[in-house]
């Protein structure tokens, strides 16, 4: 089965997978206040850094349309491209929290 994930839910992963790692893995100087850390923690926090950058470079997919009810509870397979226009995508797009037949 296919699965979209949207950018901002990667992002909202990873950085605080980054904050996470930097809070228990790296010590604050209080001289300086730098966080500090060994070589391969430092290489390890720049890999999630490189990957955050990475999926900031994506841009967002802007939306065809909105999907609309067709009078059957939880079972969507219309997509309103403009108001009045619609689409029928011959396959239902089922809601989170109905059953599916």
């Amino acid at each position: 089965m296919d699965c979209l994930i949207s950018q901002t839910a990667l992002l909202t992963h990873f950085r605080k997978k980054r904050e996470d790692y930097v809070r228990d893995n790296f010590a604050q100087d209080p001289a300086t206040g730098a966080w500090e850390a060994s070589t391969p923690k430092e290489e390890y926090l720049g890999e999630l850094e490189e990957l955050i950058d990475f999926i900031e470079q994506f841009p967002c997919l802007e939306p065809v349309g909105k999907l609309v009810n067709n009078n059957q509870p939880g079972r969507l397979n219309i997509i309103e491209t403009a108001p009045g226009v619609t689409i029928d995508v011959g396959m239902p797009v089922y809601v989170p929290g109905y059953p599916r037949p």
